[in-house]
């Protein structure tokens, strides 16, 4: 059963746990922190307080519990984990950075990514030693340090908000004023206004002593005998030491002497300064060995010494100038630094004193490394400890625990308080010059020191070797030099002599000889020194040369009378006769000396002379004025560590008389303000804390005050005095607040000292003080010196207040000083204002502010000085922080007291030129901020009663109108400028929090004031919107840009404040009622912004205002025209922002709809809302793509989408040229200029060539519309030309050229552009290299998935190739801008499953394009260069194919099932355009079967044979490798086995049986196999005569291959075929051929037809790959359905020869055949064109095969004709005519076998299609190429060619038909062009019927020929042949004989060529003469339509349109 959990309230997830396995569980995952709300049986029940949103349950044992507090305990309760604050943070931080982390990771910033990574680890490890609960509070203290640095590091590294501190704590917003907020934001952002490190505690002025403590870790260095190690700070600028020696006593293993020193030997080196830890300081560390003379060498036998000696070992030094720095980079543990000590040796031992000196400067020469240490050396660890000893020892307890060791510093600290009483005597010896006397060797010295009283005892513990063990002595004994005279010790030592004893007393020192051989040491000398002089002074500070005096009787010195008259130095050496020399019991060692160094630091002892005059000044009263001028002269040093006695001696100076000051009171007041002012110096600033102390605790003078009142009135009675010192006064004045403290202090203990009886005296004379102060204020003068003491008045008035306040009531006292202040003119200087701004501030900080009666006096003071800096824009900064400290004041005390008088009299007064003057100051200012900062904490302090008071107070509309309006003006200011930088989030919020409450109740005021008629005021209105939008809309507000944690601490503290403004602008709107339509358009921007925000309820709240708005407009002016195109506009521009999304165009749609139902707006408001939501969508979509080169070509496309919106939706002529400019700028971004050309001709488009004036924008100046054109046609023409596309800059060239020649006749401008236009021309046919124009390729790309934007989801493009781009180059690029694409393998349409799912895919592969027929290249003529251009542009019609198997694939021969679906696209732009990709808005596929897909290879496999045949005939000095390569790829097949397999799967028996459908296939196949035996014959042959002989023995290989495989075709059983079945064209098979062609026989009648034909190879090719993108073309479908049938009416008769030109029986003879195709058109060989052609009086048809298609959309009855069929030799059937595959940039020949017809056009070739052809309309003299009748090419001839019309004429072949007379016909189909207005226009064609006898028949006798009106002389006729690539012009010709008939020409192929390989082209005969065909007759039959292909409704013709033609043979 559940139970609510008593114990368990909160707990932190420590596994991950998966909710949804278990009925109603909740989900976990680790770190996730859970309240506990219910319990039962091991599992708990409740909340994921990181989402809040959903109570679960999961079991006990995933969270660990943790104590938390509980608030309103019960079904609503709540809780907060009772954790550390900073533990807490450092969790949420670590949260927060662990996001931008791996966002750092990825943006590869690697300096920035390892820096974070630190940090964390850091502030981790911090955090676990937090909660362990181990650490001391001090170390707590420290980490909690650390970690607020670091914390606010890592911020401002990675651009978070700053966290607000006080006391390293965070501060809540709401618990502190707003100005005080302010101030921490602003502290905080100052350049290390919070790097507490410890480099900047040093220059506190609050922390003025520093520590260093040292702890000896280890002593790694084997000495041999007990050991002193002395360490001491030295600093090594000034080659000094600073500090006491700290003495370490250890025994010959290392270990110290004391066990108890174990681990503990340690030492706090005190009293450092702040110009010591910015010395270059070091850590010495002189060791000593206690022991012999002489260390024994190894192996010798050691003995206990009778003596022992100290005598110098080494030396250790270690840099520790980063430790008193405080260091952040360096690593300490719990004790500090740990530094490794390495000990050296002096190479010589009189060098050891200053062996350190030698390792400080490095001079190696001099020491070496001791071989008795070990590898760490003297290990020791330090660390830095700042403020006085007392508050160390508190703060770090665990110090002084460990018996450490005080070593205090060699001098003064900076700061000697009161009660300290030091008395040391620091003691050197220096260095020594002694005799060597009788001795052969130097002595070994050691000195012994002493102490002694002036009775001769020695003074116990008087001598201090240093602190550490044991450290007080009786006497000291030196070290030891061995064989050294002159010895240096710098050993220094510490003499502490009693006060009472000093004087008097001298220390001794005594000089013995240390015998190696003898344990005695022999004294030989002594020297001795006084402490004290005899004038009361002590012994000077420095050096000093003692005199010695000989003696080796001991007993002489145990009576000091002997010697302490003698005299002990040079300077007081006795003038009497032989003093210096001596008495009768010590005589002076002339030639022996002594050096030392005394120091003395003492606080009760002097060495100067006047200090101690002035201190014995009784002794000599008459005197005094002397001695303080002495007193006052002094050095400030002596001055502050005698201040104590100093202070007490004044004191006792002063006498008292009544009413006057006296001259010596006038003088001791003088030098108590000197004393006063020295504290003032910055030198000695730090002694000012001495100074209270002695104040407080030690003064003890409780008659002065009157005197100190007296002589204070008399300074400032007499500073304007003629003869008065200004300067005097204003150290006075400086130094008033001590005065004050005396003179209270006085009073207080005069007060006890009577009893607490009130003395009115006292009062008098203070308010006489004031009085006087108030004249010195109130006077005016321009003086230096008295304005000076004028400021330095103000400025310490209010320190004296608090001291005041303990003798004097505060009212009494408030109204005192108001009085004083308020004396101070009002035009007084800038100076005086600053500082009496700055005087205010320090009272109302003071104690007195804080009480009620006192306040409200000074209150009305300070308001009133603020009231007028705010008017006067004066002083604005100090006035601001004095506001701001009152405004501070009031939020600390409310709680406390009631403050509303208070606060109300600071509103009334304040609030509204408070407002003017932040209007009017710089917002960038300081003083802007600060006011601002005032502004919000005023706001926040008032209650509702405030407002109103404020409200009311403006009796007049007009007042308060302006308030309002300045009000929101600073209110909109706040939230749209950038016033708070933007990292201060917890202040921008409270800021907003602020606004939003002060907004509410002034919106009711406006509401009540100025909404009726008479009293609405539309400015007020309109601000009060304007302002709501820009609070709603700013930034700071949008929380779902921010992170999760940062948005769940905004909404718990404020929630959703947008949401809360939206209500209230709601409201607002509301209340308006018929006053709405004066807001109408302008407000509906704003309305948008604010719907536009992602809040959902919001924005269900928000979007009826529009429907409002419509409504509104509507029924005022009928319609809501202002309304839409306001949205619409700033729909794009917000949008643009990064404003809206998905959710807002749903919400948008369905709202707007919704309210609109069964509304008078049903209908257009709608239609309004759909184009919207249409809008939105195409916005959506180009915001989401705007950003990143990788999606510039998405960018483009919904650019594209928004112009064409604009322009055909919704007609907004402005949106839809900016949107132009927009995507002519990401087109010259990426280098399109061509389609930057086409898009800004889109602008140019819209104007016209008017005198109109323009107005101008950001693109173009103010001007004439013409001149605008003019402009961007000049524009685009240079983008045409950078973009190469020269045949598109031509006519714009003609449109200025026509402009500037009759419009505005400038010529020089005609002459320009003419030159342009004529460049372009040049450039167009030019070969150089920067003009060469690469053919573009094209891919077809599909889009399938959801995934994709709505534009490109399941749609596909055609995309137009960058430059030289492959398909591998291109599916690269594609697959960088779809990343998460995965791409298709197959072109298959994708099923539902794909284009409805999530995951993406990208279908790519390439296409071809189908170019557009261009009537003005129908004459022939035209440049390859010129035609080339179009084959690839101006072109919108693609084709590709895809093979696939049908049925079960034969794994013996594939190709039985192999099929071929060619596709033909549509796109809906044309190429080159405004996108290099368009949209496929058509779609046709035609399916080949297996045969036909047969019959297209070898077709088009026979079509690059003749080609190349072709191309290396008339250019043999080309590369021979295509040739090369392509035959041997031919003939030896090894990948597919050849042609065999086609004759394996289709000409067999079996497959005739099974598919009698396909017997024409079969015999057509069979054809192409004869064709392609006689093209690798005559290619063979070409080859043979090429080849080079290094190619020979592969040319006779493929001889050889070559004969095998003709063998095998024809032992397959393929004879000579009855008939052969030829194309003109790779175009589509219709499914039932028999409808159009079937064989003829003598029995039988059938008729043949062409088929379709694939640019694919045939088996084993080596082309596999190209016969799945072949690029045919075929004819649109309206011109498909314009076709007709023809039906094959048997052999020719009478009737029909007599209808053709007579026929005339010729051998056999070559044939050029260029193959027709029209660009641009779908073209089939079944469906062909026709158009008349004129020939003199007679007018004929040329006529083409027909047959049927397969379509998508449509089944219309279709018709096809065959006609006008040749009759040939089967034997001899041969296509020889010549054509241009541009694709394969080789010639391919198509033709009908010997004595096949010519066939002309005058179209180019498309990309990888046949040549077309046509016949020329005029007369031309042309040279072509002639064939020989052995088929070479012997040269060219001229003939004319034909008049009339232009024929279009198809690509088809000729087809033969064996007919029942024996002869082989040529046979051509004939087609209608598609009917125009004008008629219809047929083709016409040429037909040349050459009949030869059949075998079996006799030769059938020759028709006579007709005579052509067109024929040349000499009876010639020709056609003209147009090429593509070569443009070469083929005229065929037959030259007659002498009877008149033709001369036979035979084919470059013949087998009469063949035998002849080394034919020379000039040795070809002439060609044949061609006859014209007679007129064809139609006739109409059906035709065969397969269900596979139907067509759009567009493209459905009506079959009445249809003629039906036929041609009977």
């Amino acid at each position: 059963m559940w139970v609510p959990s008593k114990e368990v309230k909160y707990g932190v997830a420590v596994c991950r746990f998966d909710g949804c396995k278990v009925s109603h569980g909740l989900s976990l995952q680790i770190g996730d922190c859970v309240q506990v709300l219910e319990e039962c049986s091991g599992w708990y029940r409740g909340i994921n307080l990181k989402t809040k949103n959903k109570k679960g349950i999961f079991p006990a044992n995933v969270v660990h519990q943790k104590p938390c507090k509980v608030d309103n305990e019960g079904p609503f309760e709540s809780v907060t984990p009772l954790e550390d604050a900073a533990a807490k943070e450092v969790a949420e931080i670590l949260r927060e950075w662990m996001v931008i982390w791996k966002e750092l990771y990825l943006e590869q910033n690697v300096e920035l990514f390892h820096g974070i990574r630190f940090v964390m680890m850091e502030l981790k490890e911090w955090r676990r030693h937090l909660l362990s609960g181990t650490v001391t509070q001090d170390l707590r203290k420290e980490i909690r340090t650390k970690i607020v640095n670091k914390i606010d590091w890592g911020n401002r590294k990675l651009g978070l908000d700053l966290v607000p501190r006080l006391q390293w704590e965070q501060v809540d917003g709401d618990e502190i004023s707003a100005v005080e907020l302010y101030n921490i934001h602003r502290q905080a952002s100052h350049p290390g206004g919070r790097k507490e490190s410890q480099a900047s505690i040093v220059f506190k002025p609050r922390i003025l002593t520093h520590h260093l403590y040292l702890s000896l870790k280890s002593f790694g260095c084997s000495v041999g005998d007990e050991t002193e190690v002395y360490f001491t700070l030295y600093d090594a600028k000034h080659s000094r030491t600073i500090s006491e020696r700290f003495l370490a006593r250890l025994t010959r293993n290392g270990l110290p002497v004391n066990h108890d020193k174990i681990y503990n030997y340690c030492a706090l080196f005190t009293d450092l300064s702040n110009d010591d830890l910015l010395l270059d300081m070091y850590l010495v560390a002189h060791i000593y060995r206690i022991g012999k003379m002489l260390v024994e060498k190894e192996g010798s036998k050691s003995k206990v010494p009778l003596k022992t000696y100290r005598r110098p070992y080494g030396c250790a030094v270690v840099h520790i100038q980063e430790v008193l720095l405080g260091n952040a980079l360096i690593e300490e543990n719990e004790d500090g630094r740990e530094l490794q000590m390495k000990v050296y040796v002096a190479h010589k031992e009189e060098e050891f004193p200053q062996i350190h000196e030698h390792i400080i400067k490095k001079q190696s020469g001099k020491y070496s490394l001791s071989s008795a240490q070990t590898n760490l050396g003297i290990v020791v660890s330090i660390s830095m400890h700042h403020g006085e000893l007392v508050d160390v020892q508190k703060a770090k307890p665990i110090i002084f625990t460990r018996g450490v060791a005080m070593v205090r510093k060699m001098g003064f600290s900076d700061v000697i308080m009161p009660g300290d009483v030091r008395n040391d005597l620091y003691l050197t010896l220096s260095h020594g010059d002694f005799d060597r006397g009788s001795k052969t060797s130097s002595k070994n010295i050691e000195v012994k020191v002493t102490v002694l009283d002036k009775d001769g005892a020695i003074i116990k513990d008087s001598i201090h070797y240093g602190a550490g063990e044991n450290p007080c002595s009786e006497e000291y004994y030196s070290t030891v030099f061995y064989h050294n005279n002159v010895p240096k010790w710098n050993d220094t030592i510490k003499l502490t002599v009693p006060i009472d004893k000093f004087y008097g007393s001298h220390f001794r020192l005594e000089f013995r000889h240390c015998s190696t051989k003898s344990p005695e040491k022999k004294l030989f000398s002594f020297g001795f020194a006084k402490l004290m002089n005899e004038d009361g002074t002590t012994m000077k500070d420095g050096c000093h040369e003692l005199y010695l005096y000989k003696t080796e009787d001991v007993s002489k010195l145990k009576s000091v009378d002997y010697y302490i008259d003698l005299p002990f130095m040079q300077d007081k050496i006795e003038l009497t006769a032989g003093g210096s020399q001596g008495n009768t019991f010590f005589q002076r060692a002339t030639r022996e000396t002594i050096t030392i160094e005394t120091k003395l630091c003492s606080t009760k002892l002097t060495q100067n002379v006047d200090l101690l005059g002035f201190l014995k000044w009784r002794s000599e009263p008459e005197s005094v004025q002397l001695t303080l001028e002495k007193l006052r002269m002094l050095d400030g040093q002596e001055k502050v560590k005698f201040l104590q006695d100093i202070m007490d001696t004044l004191f006792s100076m002063f006498s008292l008389e009544e009413n006057s000051v006296s001259p010596k009171a006038s003088q001791v007041f003088q030098t108590l303000v000197s004393i006063f002012g020295l504290l003032e110096d910055r030198r000695f600033e730090h002694f000012k804390p001495v100074m209270d102390a002695y104040i407080s605790n030690h003064f003890s003078a409780p008659l002065v005050y009157s005197d100190l009142l007296n002589c204070l009135k008399d300074q400032l009675d007499g500073i304007d005095a003629a003869d008065s010192r200004p300067e005097t006064g204003q150290v006075t004045f400086q130094v008033l607040e001590n005065i004050f403290k005396l003179i209270v202090k006085s009073r207080i203990l005069f007060t006890r000292a009577s009893g607490g009886n009130v003395d009115e005296e006292f009062k008098i004379k203070l308010y006489q003080v004031f009085n006087s102060i108030g004249k010195v204020l109130f006077h005016s003068t321009d003086a230096a010196p008295f304005s000076k003491a004028q400021l330095l008045l103000v400025e310490n008035i209010a320190s004296i207040l608090p001291h005041l306040a303990e003798v004097l009531d505060r009212t009494e006292l408030s109204k005192l000083v108001s009085d004083t202040i308020q004396m101070i003119p009002k035009d007084c200087s800038s100076k005086i204002n600053r500082a009496k701004l700055q005087c205010m501030s320090d009272i109302v900080n003071g104690d007195i502010f804080k009480y009620s009666e006192p306040r409200a006096i000074i209150q009305i003071m300070v308001l009133g000085q603020i009231k007028r800096c705010l008017i006067n824009k004066q002083d604005l900064k100090p006035c601001a922080a004095l506001l701001g400290d009152m405004l501070t004041i009031f939020h600390d005390i409310k709680k406390a007291e009631c403050i509303d008088s208070s606060l109300r009299s600071v509103v009334t007064v304040l609030l509204d030129v408070l407002v003017q003057t932040i209007i009017a100051v710089d917002r960038t200012s300081e003083a802007a901020g600060r006011l601002i900062s005032c502004l919000i904490s005023m706001l926040r302090l008032m209650s509702p009663k405030h407002y109103t008071a404020v409200i009311e107070g403006y009796i007049n509309r007009k007042p308060l109108k302006d308030f309002l309006l300045h009000i929101l003006i600073v209110f909109q200011s706040l939230v749209k400028q950038d016033v708070f930088p933007r990292d201060w989030m917890v202040m921008r919020m409270v800021s907003n929090n602020v606004i939003l409450t002060a907004v509410q109740i002034f919106s009711q005021a406006i509401i009540e004031r100025f909404l009726k008629n008479k009293d609405f005021e539309y400015d007020l209105w309109q601000k009060y919107f304007s302002f709501a939008v820009s609070f709603l809309t700013q930034p700071c507000l949008q929380l779902e840009n921010f992170s999760e944690l940062k948005r769940s601490k905004i909404i718990d503290k404020y929630r959703d404040m947008r949401v809360l403004m939206g209500f209230e602008i709601l409201t607002m709107w509301k209340t308006l009622d018929k006053h709405k339509i004066i807001f109408i358009p302008g407000i509906v921007g704003q309305f948008l912004e604010v719907t536009l925000v992602p809040e959902t309820e919001l924005r269900k709240a928000t979007l009826p205002i529009f429907y409002d708005m419509m409504e509104c407009e509507y029924a005022d002016r009928g319609n809501f025209k202002q309304v839409e195109s306001e949205l619409i506009d700033k729909l794009d521009i917000l949008v643009s922002e990064n404003k809206g999304d998905s959710e807002y165009k749903n919400l948008f749609n369905s709202i707007l709809l919704y309210k609109m139902k069964q509304t008078r707006l049903e209908e257009t408001g709608s239609q309004f809302v759909m184009s919207v939501t249409s809008l939105l969508e195409r916005l959506l979509d180009y915001r989401n793509v705007i950003e990143g080169d990788e999606r510039r070509d998405k960018r483009m496309t919904c650019t594209v989408n928004l112009l064409n919106f604009y322009k055909n939706e919704i007609n907004r002529e402005e949106m839809y040229v900016r949107y132009i400019y927009k995507l002519c700028d990401l087109h010259l971004a990426a280098d399109n200029y061509t389609e930057a050309g086409f898009t800004l001709l889109l602008h140019a488009n819209l104007l016209s060539w008017q005198d109109h004036t323009l107005h101008a924008d950001l693109k173009y100046p103010g001007q004439m519309e013409w001149q605008r054109k003019e402009q961007i046609y000049l524009e685009i023409i240079g983008y045409f030309d950078r973009g190469k596309s020269w045949e598109n800059g031509i006519p714009l060239c003609k449109q200025l050229a026509h402009f500037y020649e009759t419009k505005i006749y400038n010529y020089t401008k005609l002459s320009e552009i003419l030159r342009t236009q004529a460049t372009f021309f040049d450039n167009i046919l030019s070969e150089a290299r920067e003009c060469l124009r690469p053919d573009p390729e094209y891919f077809r790309v599909g889009f399938y998935g959801q995934r994709f934007p709505m534009f490109l989801r399941n749609k596909v493009f055609v995309y137009r190739g960058e430059e030289y781009e492959k398909l591998s180059d291109f599916k690269d690029r594609m697959s960088e801008e779809f990343t998460n694409a995965k791409s298709m393998r197959n072109s298959c349409v994708p099923d539902e499953s794909i284009k409805m799912g999530e995951a993406p895919y990208l279908q790519i592969c390439a296409v071809k394009p189908v170019p557009v027929l261009r009537e003005e290249f129908e004459g022939g003529g035209v440049s390859e260069k010129i035609l080339s251009f179009y084959k690839v542009n101006e072109v919108n019609r693609f084709q590709y194919d895809r093979p696939f198997h049908e049925g079960t694939k034969d794994p013996k021969n594939e190709f039985k099932t192999l099929c071929i679906e060619r596709t033909t696209m549509r796109t809906a732009g044309e190429f080159p355009g405004i996108l290099r990709w368009f949209e496929v808005t058509q779609s046709e596929s035609v399916k080949l079967t297996p045969i036909e897909t047969a019959i297209d290879s070898m077709d088009g496999v026979n079509l690059e044979l003749r080609g190349l045949v072709n191309k290396y005939t008339m250019d043999s000095a080309r590369n021979l490798n295509p040739l090369t390569m392509r035959l041997n790829g031919v003939i030896d097949a090894a990948v597919n086995g050849g042609a065999s397999r086609y004759q394996d799967a289709f000409c067999s028996q079996e497959f005739a049986i099974e598919h009698p459908e396909h017997d024409s296939h079969i015999c057509q196949l069979k054809s192409l196999f004869s064709e392609q035996i006689q093209l690798l014959e005559g290619a063979l042959s070409l080859h043979g005569r090429l080849a080079p002989h290094q190619v020979q023995p592969l040319h006779q290989r493929m001889v050889q291959l070559f004969a095998s495989m003709k063998k095998g075709i024809k032992d397959s059983g393929s004879p000579n075929l009855s008939f052969t079945l030829r194309r003109t064209d790779r175009t589509p098979i219709p499914d039932n051929l028999s409808d159009v062609i079937r064989p003829i026989t003598p029995t039988s009648r059938s008729s043949a037809s062409n088929s379709m034909s694939s640019s694919g190879s045939q088996p084993g090719s080596n082309r596999s790959s190209a016969i799945y993108e072949d690029d045919n073309m075929y004819s649109s479908a309206a011109d498909d359905d314009n076709y007709e049938h023809m039906d094959f009416d048997g052999p020719p008769t009478v009737e029909d020869v007599d209808m053709y030109e007579p026929i005339t029986p010729t051998p056999p003879s070559a044939t050029y055949i260029q193959p027709s195709r029209a660009p641009g058109r779908v073209q089939s060989a079944y469906y062909q064109r026709t158009t008349p052609l004129q020939t003199g009086s007679r007018s004929s048809q040329i006529s083409t095969g027909s047959s049927s298609r397969i379509r998508n959309n449509s089944d219309p009855n279709l018709n096809a004709n065959i006609g006008n069929m040749k009759v040939a030799p089967s034997s001899t059937s041969l296509d020889s005519g010549i054509g241009t595959d541009s694709n394969r940039g080789s010639t391919a020949s198509t033709g009908s076998g010997l004595g096949r017809p010519i066939v002309t056009s005058r179209q180019s070739t498309p990309v990888g299609g046949s040549t077309p052809m046509s016949v020329t309309a005029t007369q031309r003299q042309l040279s072509t190429p002639i064939i020989n009748s052995s088929g070479a090419l012997t040269g060219s001839s001229t003939s004319q060619a034909y008049n009339g019309g232009a024929p279009r004429l198809p690509p088809r072949r000729a087809q033969t038909v064996k007919s029942s007379d024996g002869l082989t016909s040529v046979a051509r189909g004939i087609r209608r062009h598609k009917t125009e207005p004008d008629g219809i226009k047929f083709n016409q064609l040429d037909l040349t019927s050459q009949s030869t006898p059949s075998k079996g028949q006799t030769d059938a006798p020759p028709l006579p020929p007709r005579p052509s009106p067109l024929s040349p002389p000499g009876g010639a006729t020709g056609a003209k042949i147009s090429g593509t690539s070569s443009q070469q012009r083929d005229i065929i010709q037959s030259p007659q004989n002498s009877s008149g008939n033709p001369t036979p020409v035979q084919s470059p192929l013949s087998p009469e060529n063949l035998k002849s390989p080394n034919l020379k082209p000039e040795e070809a005969p002439p060609l044949p003469t061609r006859t014209r065909p007679p007129s064809v007759r139609p006739k109409p039959a059906p035709r065969s339509v397969s269900p596979q292909k139907t067509l759009k409704a567009s493209e459905q013709t009506d079959p009445s349109k249809t003629s039906l033609h036929q041609t009977n043979l």
